[in-house]
């Protein structure tokens, strides 16, 4: 009878540990858009290449925009000229 609980008990603790691990892969939140991922892209800190790459320039976002609305001004001023 005691062998029989003990192992009706193990195999509900791997059952709730698998459930566990289950649950954990789709925990996982990105780092950029905090959505819930699985983990599979990359080393898992971003759910897709879109989130990695937005994450690594979001610091200068605003310097990098400056840049290229001066670039832009600068091309339009260029070709009024021109005509």
């Amino acid at each position: 009878m005691y062998d029989r609980m003990k192992s009706i008990i193990m195999h509900e603790f791997k059952f709730y540990f698998l459930i566990l691990i289950i649950k954990n892969e789709f925990i996982m939140k990105c780092e950029n858009c905090k959505n819930g991922h699985n983990g599979n892209y990359g080393s898992g800190r971003f759910c897709s290449s879109k989130c990695a790459r937005g994450f690594s320039t979001k610091v200068k976002r605003k310097e990098i925009n400056e840049k290229i609305s001066n670039s832009m001004k600068n091309n339009m001023i260029g070709k009024k000229h021109h005509k």
